[in-house]
């Protein structure tokens, strides 16, 4: 019994992460698709830089940056939505049924 609430408390704080990364996400895609202008990581570890995107300038650049945001975002969304699964189903959620 207590490894079913475990689950479900774990898949909950899963959702509440992921939606938040969601909500993140779907702010930068707003502003990215009403005013064509978004802040997106240019570089890789260890040196990130924040760089600001702007459609008139960098359009390679710029949808390339949307495209993947738009991939994490539906990534995000969809994982939420597993989460939420297993907190309503239970343990059983992500098992194969014969």
């Amino acid at each position: 019994m207590f490894a079913a609430i475990r689950f479900r408390i774990y898949c909950f704080i899963g959702a509440l992460v992921f939606l938040f990364v969601a909500y993140g996400m779907g702010l930068n895609l707003y502003d990215a698709l009403t005013i064509s202008d978004f802040n997106a990581v240019t570089t890789y570890r260890p040196h990130t830089m924040m760089e600001n995107v702007v459609y008139e300038e960098l359009q390679k650049r710029f949808f390339s940056n949307l495209l993947l945001k738009a991939f994490s975002f539906i990534v995000s969304v969809a994982l939420t939505l597993a989460m939420l699964w297993g907190v309503l189903r239970g343990p059983g959620a992500f098992k194969r049924r014969d």
